[in-house]
């Protein structure tokens, strides 16, 4: 049954926070990206995770539904074969298999936290049978290589709204090392809990110094903000692997 004919949200209006079933596992969005290809085409791109697994879902809506699977991989690459105005690489090597050219885009993407559009370059390879993928991208310099294959959309069921909270919570562990996997059945402890315990912390050490003393502590205050970050040398968001504004991605060989 498809997305029209149920109740489920459509894959391509999915948010942070939502679930989905895909090869026996459930995943779930973490961040969302939005794509320009020139030409009028655009996509959607979902980061998602399934435990310590991470992938990305991207969704076409172009007459017909249009679905990429995709991971980040690790391929030794030249900046010199990967640029605007020189000749593509005829073909690329992966896991015993050989992937050809198909065309480059000179295209944009943005967070969907973000106004802010980034300029970035593309090249596809596809496999003989052209099911699987693999895509080079070029942020300012920084090369990103993702591969993956088409999905059929009966593939991904169980698509259900969720909570984004438990994702911001997900990515502050992780940053800060308190955990490594979000688990519905672990009660972490909430991160204004932490803040208050060091505030009181830091005030028992002033009061055990006393007025007289010649100690001064500014706390500060602080925020959690969605900026663009340089990774790696280059002057772009990133979700892991390169210099990318999310590591890793494919275009649909339009």
């Amino acid at each position: 049954m498809s997305n029209e004919d149920s109740l489920e949200p459509k894959l391509t209006e999915l948010k942070v926070g939502y679930t989905l079933d895909y090869n026996l596992k459930t995943w779930i969005v973490e961040e969302v990206y939005h794509y320009r290809w020139g030409n009028n085409f655009s996509s959607i791109e979902y980061k998602i995770y399934s435990g310590d697994e991470q992938a990305y879902l991207e969704v076409e809506d172009d007459d017909e539904l249009k679905i990429l699977f995709s991971k980040d991989i690790d391929l030794p690459l030249s900046r010199f074969d990967f640029l605007p105005d020189s000749d593509p690489k005829p073909e690329l090597q992966y896991n015993g298999k050989t992937y050809f050219f198909h065309e480059m885009f000179d295209a944009q993407a943005r967070n969907d936290e973000d106004d802010y559009w980034e300029s970035f370059y593309l090249w596809d390879y596809f496999d003989e049978e052209e099911k699987e993928f693999i895509s080079i991208e070029n942020w300012d310099g920084d090369l990103e290589a993702c591969h993956g294959h088409k999905v059929d959309e009966l593939e991904i069921s169980s698509v259900t709204p969720g909570d984004p909270n438990r994702v911001r919570e997900r990515k502050l562990n992780k940053k800060y090392g308190y955990d490594t996997t979000y688990d519905e059945s672990q009660k972490t402890i909430p991160v204004k809990i932490i803040f208050t315990m060091i505030l009181i912390i830091v005030l028992i050490i002033i009061m055990s110094r006393g007025c007289g003393g010649g100690t001064y502590i500014h706390t500060g205050t602080g925020r959690y903000i969605h900026h663009v970050t340089p990774i790696g040398g280059g002057g772009s968001w990133s979700g892991g692997g390169g210099g990318g504004f999310r590591g890793g991605g494919g275009g649909f060989g339009k």
